[in-house]
Protein backbone atom coordinates (compact mmCIF):
# COMPACT_ATOMS: atom_id res chain seq x y z
CA UNK A 1 0.00 0.00 0.00
CA UNK A 2 3.04 2.16 0.76
CA UNK A 3 4.62 1.91 -2.18
CA UNK A 4 1.62 2.23 -4.54
CA UNK A 5 0.53 5.21 -2.29
CA UNK A 6 4.16 6.66 -3.29
CA UNK A 7 3.81 6.36 -6.83
CA UNK A 8 0.62 7.79 -7.40
CA UNK A 9 0.91 10.99 -5.24
CA UNK A 10 3.94 13.68 -4.70
CA UNK A 11 5.44 13.60 -1.44
CA UNK A 12 3.28 16.30 0.52
CA UNK A 13 0.03 14.29 -0.93
CA UNK A 14 1.23 11.09 1.10
CA UNK A 15 -0.65 12.09 4.43
CA UNK A 16 -4.13 12.14 1.87
CA UNK A 17 -3.71 8.35 2.56
CA UNK A 18 -1.22 7.47 5.30
CA UNK A 19 -3.08 9.49 8.01
CA UNK A 20 -6.63 7.81 7.67
CA UNK A 21 -5.24 4.45 7.74
CA UNK A 22 -3.33 5.09 10.60
CA UNK A 23 -6.30 6.52 12.40
CA UNK A 24 -8.46 3.87 11.27
CA UNK A 25 -6.08 1.33 12.38
CA UNK A 26 -5.65 2.61 15.70
CA UNK A 27 -9.52 3.47 16.05
CA UNK A 28 -9.68 -0.77 15.91
CA UNK A 29 -6.93 -1.17 17.76
CA UNK A 30 -7.61 0.54 20.66
CA UNK A 31 -11.37 -0.59 20.73
CA UNK A 32 -10.32 -4.24 20.20
CA UNK A 33 -8.31 -3.56 23.08
CA UNK A 34 -11.06 -1.74 25.36
CA UNK A 35 -13.53 -4.84 24.40
CA UNK A 36 -11.67 -7.40 24.86
CA UNK A 37 -10.40 -6.66 28.63
CA UNK A 38 -13.38 -6.01 31.06
CA UNK A 39 -10.79 -3.77 33.54
CA UNK A 40 -10.26 -1.11 30.53
CA UNK A 41 -13.75 -2.00 28.92
CA UNK A 42 -14.72 0.95 31.93
CA UNK A 43 -13.98 3.56 30.06
CA UNK A 44 -16.31 3.35 27.02
CA UNK A 45 -18.76 3.93 30.56
CA UNK A 46 -16.81 7.06 31.18
CA UNK A 47 -19.18 10.08 30.82
CA UNK A 48 -17.08 11.64 28.63
CA UNK A 49 -17.07 8.65 26.19
CA UNK A 50 -20.52 8.84 26.82
CA UNK A 51 -21.17 12.53 25.74
CA UNK A 52 -18.84 11.80 22.27
CA UNK A 53 -20.72 8.57 21.35
CA UNK A 54 -24.21 10.25 21.94
CA UNK A 55 -23.11 13.71 19.85
CA UNK A 56 -21.16 11.37 17.27
CA UNK A 57 -23.05 11.84 14.28
CA UNK A 58 -23.21 15.40 14.52
CA UNK A 59 -19.34 15.26 14.97
CA UNK A 60 -19.52 12.98 11.81
CA UNK A 61 -21.74 15.77 9.48
CA UNK A 62 -20.20 18.57 10.76
CA UNK A 63 -16.28 17.52 10.68
CA UNK A 64 -16.60 17.73 6.93
CA UNK A 65 -17.77 20.96 6.23
CA UNK A 66 -15.60 22.87 9.44
CA UNK A 67 -12.24 22.66 7.03
CA UNK A 68 -13.82 24.34 4.04
CA UNK A 69 -14.86 27.34 5.91
CA UNK A 70 -11.67 27.37 7.78
CA UNK A 71 -9.60 27.00 4.93
CA UNK A 72 -11.87 29.85 3.33
CA UNK A 73 -11.54 32.36 6.35
CA UNK A 74 -7.65 32.30 6.37
CA UNK A 75 -7.72 32.06 2.75
CA UNK A 76 -9.58 36.10 2.87
CA UNK A 77 -8.06 36.97 6.54
CA UNK A 78 -4.58 37.10 5.64
CA UNK A 79 -2.58 38.04 2.44
CA UNK A 80 -0.91 35.58 -0.23
CA UNK A 81 2.25 36.48 1.04
CA UNK A 82 1.87 36.41 4.46
CA UNK A 83 4.13 33.65 5.63
CA UNK A 84 1.54 32.61 8.65
CA UNK A 85 -1.26 31.79 6.10
CA UNK A 86 0.98 28.64 5.28
CA UNK A 87 0.94 28.12 9.12
CA UNK A 88 -2.24 28.60 9.84
CA UNK A 89 -3.34 25.93 7.13
CA UNK A 90 -0.89 23.57 8.61
CA UNK A 91 -2.36 20.45 10.25
CA UNK A 92 -1.36 20.76 13.74
CA UNK A 93 -3.43 24.61 14.29
CA UNK A 94 -5.55 23.51 12.20
CA UNK A 95 -6.53 20.59 14.40
CA UNK A 96 -6.13 22.75 17.42
CA UNK A 97 -8.43 25.23 16.18
CA UNK A 98 -11.22 22.79 14.53
CA UNK A 99 -11.19 19.59 16.91
CA UNK A 100 -13.19 22.53 19.96
CA UNK A 101 -15.34 24.01 16.90
CA UNK A 102 -16.37 20.54 16.22
CA UNK A 103 -16.91 19.15 19.35
CA UNK A 104 -19.04 23.09 20.27
CA UNK A 105 -21.11 22.61 17.04
CA UNK A 106 -21.84 19.04 17.90
CA UNK A 107 -23.21 19.72 21.14
CA UNK A 108 -25.07 22.61 19.65
CA UNK A 109 -26.90 20.67 17.10
CA UNK A 110 -27.28 17.38 19.47
CA UNK A 111 -29.06 20.37 22.15
CA UNK A 112 -30.88 22.38 19.92
CA UNK A 113 -31.74 20.02 16.76
CA UNK A 114 -30.73 16.12 17.30
CA UNK A 115 -32.31 15.73 20.72
CA UNK A 116 -36.03 17.34 20.16
CA UNK A 117 -36.28 15.30 16.79
CA UNK A 118 -35.26 12.05 19.15
CA UNK A 119 -38.07 13.19 21.42
CA UNK A 120 -40.09 13.46 18.61
CA UNK A 121 -39.88 9.51 17.38
CA UNK A 122 -42.31 8.19 19.83
CA UNK A 123 -45.13 10.10 17.96
CA UNK A 124 -44.69 8.48 14.75
CA UNK A 125 -44.60 5.45 15.01
CA UNK A 126 -44.07 2.86 11.91
CA UNK A 127 -46.49 0.41 11.69
CA UNK A 128 -45.38 -2.35 9.36
CA UNK A 129 -48.09 -4.32 7.30
CA UNK A 130 -48.20 -7.64 7.86
CA UNK A 131 -46.00 -10.18 5.41
CA UNK A 132 -47.48 -12.03 2.58
CA UNK A 133 -45.63 -14.33 0.92
CA UNK A 134 -45.28 -14.11 -2.67
CA UNK A 135 -46.30 -17.16 -4.93
CA UNK A 136 -43.78 -19.16 -6.54
CA UNK A 137 -43.09 -18.67 -10.41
Amino acid sequence: MWAATRQSLRAEQTWIIVYPILGAGAGYFTLRWLMGSPPQARWLAHPWAQWLGQRSYGLYLYHLMLPVFYQRLVYHALPVASPWRQWWLGPLPTVLVLTPLALALCAISWRWLEAPLEKLKTRFVYNAPPSVPLPVQ
